[in-house]
């Protein structure tokens, strides 16, 4: 849970690209995104419908997490989630044991189904996400909520402005962080450098590619780094795009799964 917000979009990008095909979930090369019946029956990789999430709330191994943010979160949840504002933990990268704690905060226990949503096409719940996974919870138990709340509000679902009360401490164990999971400045040197082999990937607005705006008074982008913003992984719904159309955009930018 140490990762600034200049970096966090990058894993929209990340997720989407496992949606695809390269880590996550794996749908065959050539098929086609299922029709919407199919995905609302059940989860399609790590994603989830709002229908299906209507059917499944209330269960008692079902956790849901908002990520959206303490402002948005007050203004409007689903009732049940446990909000995680993740901003308010700072940059510093915090050890195993601070992020158990966390965790446990949260809810989280072992053999849970763990649900994470924001607002919808937005980089927070991807980041909770795989600050779960690094933290060592099981990517078949993670999901997000495709659409996020955009979705749940247009399929009737129930909002609230009232506060969930602090969920029962949860039991789950950081026994050890995920780190391949994470890039460090030496692989991401040698990503930047090494185009044939890595694909460095940057998932900012093109203001902050070619200088418009800029981090810490340094404006442009890592050498070599391909631009593929976050907001064009989504659909006009807020939604996914489908795991053939990201695996086009992926090939047209020449990031190949080899």
């Amino acid at each position: 849970l140490g990762v600034g917000p200049a970096l966090v979009a990058a894993f929209v990008a990340a997720f989407a690209a496992a949606f695809a095909g390269t880590a996550l979930a794996q749908p065959a090369a050539g098929t086609s995104a299922p029709p919407a019946t199919a995905a609302a029956e059940g989860p399609r990789g790590n994603l989830v419908s709002a229908a299906w999430l209507h059917r499944q709330l209330g269960q008692p191994d079902l956790l849901l997490l908002d990520a959206s943010g303490t402002q948005a979160f007050q203004a409007q949840h689903i009732p049940g989630a446990v909000g995680v504002d993740l901003y308010r933990y700072g940059g510093r990268e915090a050890s195993a044991t601070e992020i158990e704690r966390r965790l446990q905060s949260w809810g989280v226990s072992a053999g849970q189904r763990i649900v994470v949503y924001d607002q919808g096409a937005s980089m927070m719940a991807t980041w909770l996400f795989f600050e779960l996974l690094h933290a060592g919870v099981p990517a078949g138990d993670l999901f997000v909520l495709d659409g996020g709340l955009h979705q749940w509000r247009d399929s009737g679902g129930a909002m609230t402005k009232e506060p969930t009360p602090a969920p029962a401490r949860g039991s789950f164990r950081v026994t050890s962080l995920q780190e391949p999971l994470r890039t460090r400045l030496p692989e991401m040197l040698v990503a930047s450098g090494d185009r044939r082999n890595h694909a460095l990937v940057e998932a900012l607005e093109p203001s902050y590619h070619f200088g418009g705006s800029a981090f810490f008074d340094r404006p442009g982008h890592i050498p070599h780094a391909v631009m593929l913003p976050s907001g064009d992984l989504y659909n006009a719904d807020k939604t996914f795009k489908s795991a053939d159309d990201i695996r086009r955009m992926l090939g047209y930018l020449g990031v190949e799964p080899e």
